[in-house]
């Protein structure tokens, strides 16, 4: 089987040529990953009219499979010759906009005290407090959570909400995304409005029975497909040895940030 590469083209305004370089190099030449161009098998600018099949825009990521390397014995010389086999920034954007439709709840909530924030900043902490959630979840049940947050929501300061929350598990407050909230901003306001969205969050998630999946599963070339957006990890060597011998590893997608394990 081909390597999977994971490559950034750019366009020739002029010719529209396309190049490529490579995101991440499976195969480096004696330890030096390959900082040569990739170029689409059989395709030339003089046959853009007549080509079959999609090209890729400027700046656009793609999963290419890799056919030949015109030099295999120099990493910065030659030419890679890869096909075509998925657009991951058209995939990630669809899932960006999925993403964005399923955490309007919390969004609209972060929105009220935010109105300088860019959306994805609040997206960012919004995909922080899903986290959370999940987190929480696996201490207590659904709606006994939900009367805990609601009671901590009740507090006039973080610091208050903390207490509440520490009496009744000190791990609630242990988990990293508790410390991103108080970092947040320095407005009590903002602050408390992050637990006001983890409430409505916690109640989209009882009214409409959605279960979070965050089982990472193993595709080509050690690449891994997200739950929860679909996009594609690749592991690190030492993390693909600890996957390979214990069985299991934990995982973060970098599109949208869901973190989960790999399990076989």
């Amino acid at each position: 089987m081909n390597e999977l590469l994971e490559v950034m083209f750019s366009v020739n305004m002029g010719d529209g040529g396309v190049k490529g370089r490579l995101l991440n190099d499976l195969r480096p030449v004696d330890g030096t990953p390959r900082t040569k161009i990739v170029v689409i098998n059989g395709f030339k600018p003089e046959n853009r009219a007549n080509w079959r099949g999609p090209l890729p825009e400027d700046e656009e990521v793609w999963l290419c499979e890799e056919i030949r390397d015109s030099r295999p014995e120099v990493a910065t010389s030659g030419a890679i010759i890869v096909r075509l086999r998925e657009n991951l920034t058209a995939k990630k954007q669809e899932a960006l906009q999925k993403e964005m439709q399923l955490m309007e709840p919390v969004l609209d909530v972060l929105r009220q005290t935010n109105g300088e924030r860019r959306e994805e900043e609040l997206l960012k902490m919004a995909r922080g407090l899903r986290s959370y959630s999940s987190y929480c979840l696996e201490i207590v049940e659904l709606v006994d959570l939900i009367e805990i947050i609601q009671e901590a929501a009740q507090a006039e300061t973080l610091m208050a909400a903390q207490v509440i929350l520490r009496d009744y598990d000190p791990s609630f407050t242990e988990y990293h995304v508790w410390e991103a909230i108080q970092q947040y901003d320095a407005d009590e306001r903002v602050r408390m409005h992050c637990i006001r969205a983890i409430i409505a969050w916690l109640q989209y998630v009882l009214d409409h029975g959605f279960v979070e999946n965050t089982a990472f599963t193993l595709g080509e070339n050690r690449f891994f497909k997200c739950p929860r957006c679909s996009a594609t990890t690749k592991l690190p060597h030492d993390e693909w040895q600890r996957y390979y011998y214990t069985g299991q590893v934990e995982i973060r997608c970098l599109v949208c940030g869901v973190e989960g394990i790999a399990k076989h």
